[in-house]
């Protein structure tokens, strides 16, 4: 007898969107990595080295709407790790550097495990 296949979990379902009530997964713990994740790549975009880029800029480079970058800058929605790569790409930065602390603020937040 098969069992049937479990339903997929949708990688959107594991991170937080913007508004009352919506955390999901790992509650305050993502709301932190997806804001600090936002802040860091605006970071990186208004202060380069070789001239400010605007969103608009950074969007076409990195084949997004501007309104999804606004939307990441902001910490409202969590970009796959494909449009992570592609943004690393477009502000000419290793994937890494997107994960290092924004100006003022200590390292990311570890998820503490705990066992089931």
């Amino acid at each position: 007898m098969n069992k049937p296949a479990k339903p997929r979990r949708d990688v959107k379902t594991q991170w937080i969107q913007s508004g009352p009530g919506a955390q999901r997964g790992g509650g305050d713990h993502n709301v932190d990595v997806v804001r600090q994740l936002g802040q860091r790549i605006r970071e990186l975009r208004v202060g380069r080295r070789t001239g400010r880029m605007t969103q608009e800029d950074l969007a076409e480079r990195a084949d997004i709407s501007v309104s999804f970058l606004s939307m990441i800058e902001r910490g409202e929605r969590a970009p796959h790790i494909e449009t992570l790569a592609s943004l690393a790409t477009a502000l000419e930065v290793h994937i890494a550097d997107l994960f290092a602390p924004v100006r003022g603020e200590g390292p990311m937040p570890r998820r503490k495990r705990t066992r089931a």
